[in-house]
């Protein structure tokens, strides 16, 4: 986990340098902000457009698989803050295994609960079959 977050900092730094020397070649004179707000919103337009026409089609067959992806995601974003939140109070120890145990806890209760739907819905269809 921390060579990946490492990895990916270092491609948005090269990035960042890329942009920033484009920005001094062509003389655009746009401060660090305008191009947060340009890089940062043209990326964000992208990611909607890739991820809405997943899920229009994810939803298709399935809305809970949508909830659980949202869920996931908010989830992880959460255990990262509260981790990044950790090392900037120094009220704990900044661990990337927390991130990781937190969401297997996630997936773990969340299968113990899909498998409690499955129990009940086979026991209302036994009973529904029973009535007839």
């Amino acid at each position: 986990m921390v060579e990946a977050l490492k990895w990916f900092i270092e491609v948005v730094n090269k990035v960042h340098r890329w942009i920033l020397s484009l920005n001094d070649q062509y003389t655009w004179a746009l401060s660090d902000k305008d191009l947060h707000f340009i890089v940062f919103g043209l990326l964000a337009l992208g990611f909607f457009i890739m991820i809405h026409a997943l899920f229009r089609r994810i939803a298709k067959v399935s809305i809970s698989t949508l909830s659980f992806i949202y869920t996931f995601t908010v989830m992880f974003a959460l255990a990262m803050a509260i981790e990044f939140g950790q090392r900037v109070t120094q009220q704990g120890i900044m661990d990337f295994d927390d991130v990781l145990f937190g969401m297997v806890g996630f997936l773990v209760f969340f299968i113990i609960y899909q498998f409690i739907l499955v129990i009940l819905k086979a026991i209302r269809s036994f009973i529904k079959d029973r009535k007839r």
